[in-house]
């Protein structure tokens, strides 16, 4: 495991979306990057803030490679180490989502926003994780051996007890495995949420607890110093 894997990337990131030119599907590439400025004043980068491009919120799903790659270039510009960058690797296949990690890496960035295969919906809903935990793995371990650097994890799933996130088994699985996830996003219900952060907190080495819905902060400080 890297050795700064301890609690670097433990930030309040925010989620970039991708703003169109009126009436087009042409990406405002100028408007993006005002965009970055925005969130790069100093109250942001003072409070710790991080930044992920190419999340599922940034329109990933319609964006063709070059696009991705032109996005990321102009966050490592505008980001320029003031704060940690990750970027978003996604495809319809292992090899594509590969290839936007490498890509991703070439770069500049600081690590890998792991998407779901296809995203959040149809194989991820229909999928029994606690039973065929290498639909995942499996992705997780080639971006890993392509790029090694730091990972944060979209771990979305059918609806279960948990909510919409990754059971516990699965997860440990994972992080047990892949060293290199450094985060690890709450989507869950407040039993998921609380099962989950109390399973991160079991293992040897430290995974980041970032929340997406803030109504549950509350669980996370619950189990923090554990």
């Amino acid at each position: 495991m890297p050795k700064d894997n301890g609690t670097k990337w433990d930030r309040i990131y925010v989620a970039v979306v991708v703003p169109y030119k009126a009436g087009t599907f042409e990406i405002d590439y100028e408007c993006y990057r005002r965009f970055l400025r925005y969130f790069l004043q100093p109250k942001f980068v003072d409070a710790g803030g991080g930044i992920i491009v190419n999340p599922e919120a940034g329109e990933i799903f319609y964006l063709s490679y070059e696009e991705k790659k032109k996005i990321v270039e102009i966050a490592v510009q505008e980001v320029n180490g003031k704060i940690p960058l990750f970027a978003g690797a996604f495809g319809m296949t292992t090899e594509e989502i590969v290839r936007d990690a490498v890509t991703a890496k070439e770069l500049g960035v600081d690590g890998i926003f792991f998407i779901p295969p296809t995203g959040s919906g149809d194989i991820t809903y229909a999928w029994n994780p606690d039973r065929y935990p290498e639909v995942w793995l499996d992705v997780f371990k080639a971006i890993d051996k392509a790029v090694d650097m730091p990972i944060i994890a979209h771990p979305t799933s059918g609806l279960s007890v948990y909510g919409v996130g990754l059971p516990v088994g699965p997860t440990l699985k994972i992080c047990q495995e892949v060293k290199n996830v450094v985060g690890w996003k709450m989507t869950y219900s407040y039993y998921g949420w609380k099962t989950v952060a109390e399973g991160l907190r079991s293992l040897d080495h430290h995974v980041g607890i970032l929340g997406a819905p803030s109504d549950l902060w509350h669980v996370f400080f619950y189990k923090r110093d554990v």
